[in-house]
């Protein structure tokens, strides 16, 4: 969790990585079809990154306080998984997707490098990509 911490929040090149190819065409077809989507993000800063976020001309444009929750735990974005009745849950950590099993019907993980082995979930490599898998 502190390399976490560095690299998304503390360190100068926090929040310096670009947009992944694909993720806004993602978003807007999502909005277009009126799809709702959640952005839940564990971080100790929701000041930070909403300001990485603004940064990156994301903010107020897909995402806001509406659909936007910073928490601390796995536990906290499993909580609020249900609650929202998400029914497709996008990660890149398989630890997160453990977490929402039995939570989430369909749970993704965004693997751009293939690091890691299939499990109990459907993976992506690229946002583009993900249109096919993601069915929209």
């Amino acid at each position: 969790e502190r390399f976490q911490a560095l690299l998304y929040e503390e360190h100068p090149l926090a929040g310096k990585a670009p947009v992944m190819p694909g993720a806004r065409e993602i978003l807007d077809e999502l909005r277009r079809r009126g799809v709702p989507y959640f952005l839940i993000s564990r971080r100790r800063s929701s000041e930070v990154a909403r300001v990485q976020l603004a940064a990156k001309g994301l903010w107020g444009t897909y995402f806001d306080d509406a659909n936007a929750l910073f928490v601390r735990s796995i536990a906290e974005k499993a909580e609020h998984a249900a609650r929202f009745g998400v029914s497709v849950y996008v990660d890149d950590e398989r630890r997160v997707l453990a977490g929402m099993e039995g939570i989430v019907p369909d749970r993704v993980l965004f693997d751009p490098y293939g690091a890691f082995p299939a499990g109990g979930y459907r993976t992506i490599a690229t946002w583009t990509g993900g249109v096919q898998v993601l069915g929209i």
